[in-house]
């Protein structure tokens, strides 16, 4: 009884981890996160925003975005601002920002 049930923990640790690594590659082919970056310009949209994870999805449900730029509550006003861009920026070290860049 104990080995069978020790195996059987084994394969829903497996099937359980490989789970979680199967959301990671995928997100991973969706967008990088790119902490303490910014990629100014090829801006087509401007909106608030809550937070970089709502600005990637933003980005990854628009077709004709390539990359996003999230800035911080209190850089440009009291609210977070997602910039969705048409062409993928040089990114430039400031962290004022996190930004990313499609996968598709």
């Amino acid at each position: 009884e104990s080995p069978m049930r020790f195996r059987l923990l084994g394969v829903l640790a497996l099937v359980f981890a490989g789970g979680l690594a199967g959301d990671a590659v995928a997100q991973s082919r969706i967008s990088t996160f790119e902490h303490g970056v910014d990629r100014p310009g090829n801006d087509f949209s401007n909106i608030r925003s809550a937070g970089f994870a709502q600005c990637s999805k933003d980005c990854e449900e628009d077709a004709e975005c390539r990359a996003w730029t999230y800035v911080r509550p209190g850089v440009q006003g009291p609210s977070g601002r997602c910039f969705l861009k048409r062409a993928v920026p040089q990114k430039r070290t400031n962290g004022c920002c996190i930004s990313g860049v499609m996968r598709r």
